[in-house]
């Protein structure tokens, strides 16, 4: 059966052609003879031809699909799709490329040659940085002391060029405040919007200086410890500042000896403020002396007296560490008497 490309199905045949026959009236006067009338159905269409050549197995896919379409009639809208689908391929290939490109300049950047050594890859990092514009903004003090002779500023880096790294840029860039030059800060840190860079530094201040009072020995920290401990407290405080970082960082001389910060520091409420505490090494701490004690009493195993300021018989065994005789042991003869 024909095949109809309007319908999409396949198409009837029209009925035979049946000519009049000689007997009909049609010539006498009579009403002429009737036909089928033929319908879109029956309309038999030509064969299509483009002019493509059949399609191939080999071909790209989007070629055979415009083949496909155009020999069996397939709507445009698949091959558009497929135009679509190659250039956004296109597309997001371009995109990758100049990422890829931009990753490699940053590369260029940080990355020096490979032949050099850590310290020379150092200097010329430094270098390309330093000679990069950027530049700090005006140094902010904070209100109170972080530590003796000690207070912190903050500035943040402007002119920082594309490409460059926020951190390195922070940390190779030098500063000076109040005739003390820094050539790196003591942290760097981001604040504010994502492409900004602080860095901090720890400035000396002669107004971050407490002292300490008079020291009080308190003598050996206990038989035999070889430890004295000595006593001060610390003057020269501000309301809001850290009292046991100054505490902890305040220097002191005792015994001619310069000592850097206390053993430990002690809050002794408002009356008594902040005490710094040290325990020095002292070699008259180490063994037990009876000059040490004011009096003491010893038992006179004969007489039955004690006298004071006089050491006992076995005191060579005391000092000397022997074991003395038990009370029980028939050794001892204050038992046995």
């Amino acid at each position: 059966m024909p095949y109809s490309s309007s319908t999409g199905h396949l198409a009837k045949s029209p009925p035979p052609y049946s000519p009049p026959s000689s007997s009909s009236a049609h010539l006498g006067g009579g009403e002429p003879p009737t036909y089928p009338r033929q319908t879109s159905d029956h309309i038999i269409p030509a064969p299509r031809d483009h002019g493509l050549s059949p399609i191939r197995e080999n071909a790209p896919l989007i070629t055979r699909n415009y083949q496909k379409s155009s020999k069996e009639g397939v709507p445009w809208g698949s091959c558009l799709a497929s135009f679509f689908i190659l250039v956004t391929g296109w597309l997001l290939f371009g995109i990758a490329g100049v990422l890829l490109l931009k990753q490699g300049r940053q590369l260029d950047i940080d990355n020096p040659r490979s032949n050099l050594t850590d310290e020379e890859i150092e200097q010329q990092e430094r270098l390309r940085y330093r000679n990069g514009g950027m530049v700090w903004g005006v140094p902010n003090a904070y209100k109170h002391c972080t530590a003796y002779n000690n207070r912190t500023y903050t500035a943040r880096l402007y002119n920082i060029p594309k490409g460059y790294d926020l951190k390195k840029s922070c940390k190779y860039t030098p500063i000076t405040i109040y005739d003390q030059t820094f050539e790196e800060p003591a942290m760097c840190f981001t604040e504010g919007s994502w492409n900004s860079i602080h860095g901090l530094w720890h400035v000396e201040d002669i107004r971050c200086r407490p002292h300490w009072g008079p020291p009080s020995d308190r003598g050996c920290t206990g038989l035999g410890s070889g430890s004295r401990r000595v006593e001060s407290r610390l003057w020269g405080l501000r309301n809001g500042e850290d009292w046991f970082a100054l505490c902890e960082t305040t220097p002191i001389t005792l015994y001619n000896e310069y000592i850097e910060r206390p053993t430990y520091c002690e809050s002794r409420g408002l009356f008594q403020g902040f005490w710094g505490i040290w325990d020095l090494e002292d070699e008259a701490c180490t063994s037990f002396a009876p000059a040490d004690f004011e009096e003491f009493e010893t038992v006179d195993s004969n007489a039955g007296e004690a006298e004071p300021g006089v050491l006992p018989e076995d005191s060579e065994a005391i000092s000397s560490g022997t074991d003395l005789p038990k009370e029980d042991d028939e050794r001892n003869p204050a038992v046995h008497a």
